[in-house]
């Protein structure tokens, strides 16, 4: 027990000089529009400042993306040091945005389909393994579905320019919710639900 105190302690001492902690939240500097412009830029690409709206020990951010026109959300906002359940009197600044679910969003816009899964991220298989999905599909058929995607998959690339979802899976369903595979974007590769199984438990081992 007291081992483990002592290495609480030393872990916040460390995160305290790594994050450059303050002991009162009025102390935290918070990212101005030029700072967060900055930011998102080096993340994500080139973007504008749209509006901002304070909160309670928080800047929202309203911003658009340079190439595609849509908007998106940074947040700036003090954040209280805790580990383990334990929190000091210590504060720093985090900086948060949406710009997965935004770009992901204009992608879909943009491709206009009529089968998109629409409860994939709640019923998504366990076997996933550590697969990121930039969205799903429905298909009446496998067969079909292993004909088709490959040309869905080409679109989002032609869209996705900065190659930003490159490294991630389209989901295939059947009308049923029945889960096929799934289908890499970047090496145009179908993946059955069993060797996704697979190649989850080789992941997880």
């Amino acid at each position: 027990m007291k081992k483990r105190i002592l290495l609480c302690t030393a872990i916040v001492l460390l995160l305290i000089s790594m994050t450059g902690c303050k002991s009162k939240k009025e102390e935290v500097k918070l990212k101005s529009e030029k700072e967060i412009v900055q930011y998102a830029s080096k993340e994500y690409g080139k973007a504008k400042y749209i509006s901002k709206e304070s909160g309670t020990n928080l800047i929202k951010y309203t911003l658009q993306d340079n190439e595609y026109k849509f908007n998106y959300e940074c947040t700036s906002s003090i954040t209280q040091l805790c580990i383990d359940g334990s929190c000091a009197e210590s504060y720093f600044e985090t900086t948060t945005c949406n710009f997965d679910d935004s770009y992901q969003n204009y992608i879909l816009d943009t491709l206009n389909l009529d089968n998109i899964y629409k409860n994939f991220y709640q019923n998504y298989p366990n076997n996933s393994g550590s697969k990121e999905f930039i969205f799903a599909v429905n298909y009446e058929n496998e067969e079909e579905a292993k004909k088709s995607v490959g040309s869905i998959a080409k679109r989002v690339t032609d869209i996705d320019t900065r190659k930003y979802f490159s490294n991630y899976y389209i989901a295939l369903y059947d009308n049923n919710n029945t889960y096929f595979g799934v289908y890499n974007i970047t090496t145009n590769k179908y993946i059955s639900r069993y060797d996704a199984a697979v190649d989850s438990m080789t992941h997880a081992f």
